[in-house]
């Protein structure tokens, strides 16, 4: 139990300390997991960002938030869109290269093994469910706006036919174009 407790607090710790380079607030409850009541993420609709991610057909869903947690794009329906607990999961992704590859993206219940992870110029991390026979890829992007400094993330899923070899390049275009525009 005193090992459980401690691993508890590591966690809810490392949490903390995601949340806070993202600037997320995350409420905790007891035993340190996040309030379900406020786990939603806020949506401000970005109109621009919006048509363009609809735009491009070689993602089968995308999503793009802010450093506050708020979705400002999105094809996910809104009650499939990542939670504030799941977008710091997400982010800890970027905080340490070895675990990104030892754990995986876990994300709306399902497990993607990484095989890339790159910090330069763009925070850039994707990978590939292991089961073979579907082929699904998800890759999480981090830019930052040249107007404000202020971080902007995005998710994209793809399927097989498509591969990471096209997805992940229109992501970077993406944030280039777009996001980092704004």
């Amino acid at each position: 139990e005193t090992q459980q407790r401690l691993n508890q607090r590591f966690i809810t710790r490392k949490m903390s300390e995601v949340a806070d380079v993202a600037n997320l607030s995350i409420e905790d409850k007891e035993g340190g997991e996040p309030s379900d009541s406020s786990d939603s993420p806020k949506i401000e609709i970005n109109a621009e960002v919006q048509s363009k991610i609809s735009a491009i057909k070689e993602w089968s869903r995308a999503t793009v938030w802010t450093s506050e947690g708020s979705v400002i794009a999105s094809t996910y329906p809104d009650d499939e869109l990542p939670s504030k607990s799941q977008i710091s999961r997400l982010l800890a992704i970027f905080a340490d290269r070895a675990a990104a590859f030892s754990d995986g993206i876990d994300i709306f219940d399902e497990h993607f093994d990484v095989h890339r992870w790159y910090d330069s110029p763009h925070f850039l991390v994707y990978g590939r469910k292991a089961e073979t026979l579907e082929g699904d890829g998800i890759c999480l992007a981090k830019c930052t706006m040249k107007s404000s400094g202020k971080d902007l993330f995005a998710l994209i899923a793809y399927s097989l036919p498509m591969v990471s070899a096209r997805a992940v390049p229109i992501l970077q275009k993406f944030c280039t174009d777009v996001l980092a525009e704004l």
